[in-house]
């Protein structure tokens, strides 16, 4: 089991060493029982382009079929892996990143259990890589204009963080509480 960070690197150390074709092996093995996995592999040797599908595709799944919690949870994780704000064009990955915001409604109308866990993907996970690449982008007032729609259609909570991540400096907030209907006084 691979349970402490120890238990990780030694873990990574021997598969370092591992032949490559028998790495490939396995995690085509994987493929065959995980749809987790499946993604992660379809994500590693897919195109920028290939990769943009798959998500929105996840997406699409996530919105609109009945994959229960765990499975939900782990497709909204590997989403969020297949975007890099290193490799990719700003604009495009905030507008995959609206993409993903506009699944929390379906994902939490149908959470029973995991809404913690969901909320930590939305608040936590999902404004860090929305914040990389508004800092990236170049057309502030695109990435104004996008915090402000997310944030105006935000029926459980889980975009005011964008605000703070895109607007973080004392000039910004009172920017963004002014143009966000919302006042200090």
């Amino acid at each position: 089991m691979i349970e402490t960070i120890e238990d990780y690197n030694r873990a990574r150390e021997i598969l370092i060493t591992l032949k490559p074709e028998l790495l490939a092996d396995a995690l085509l093995k994987l493929v065959l029982t995980s749809r987790s996995a499946e993604m992660l592999v379809t994500s590693l040797i897919s195109t920028s382009e290939e990769n943009i599908a798959l998500f929105k595709e996840t997406l699409h799944s996530v919105q609109h079929d009945d994959l229960g919690e765990e499975l939900t949870l782990d497709m909204l994780r590997r989403a969020l892996d297949m975007l890099d704000p290193a490799a990719m064009d700003a604009s495009c990955g905030l507008e995959l990143m609206a993409l993903f915001y506009e699944t929390d409604e379906a994902v939490f109308d149908s959470s029973l259990d995991l809404d913690y866990e969901f909320g930590q993907i939305y608040a936590d996970d999902g404004v860090a890589k929305f914040s990389e690449f508004a800092h990236r982008c170049g057309d502030k007032e695109y990435v104004r204009q996008l915090v402000q729609r997310l944030v105006s259609e935000d029926r459980y909570g889980m975009r005011m963080g964008l605000r703070d991540a895109v607007f973080p400096s004392p000039t910004d907030a009172v920017l963004k509480d002014t143009e966000f209907g919302h006042s200090l006084r």
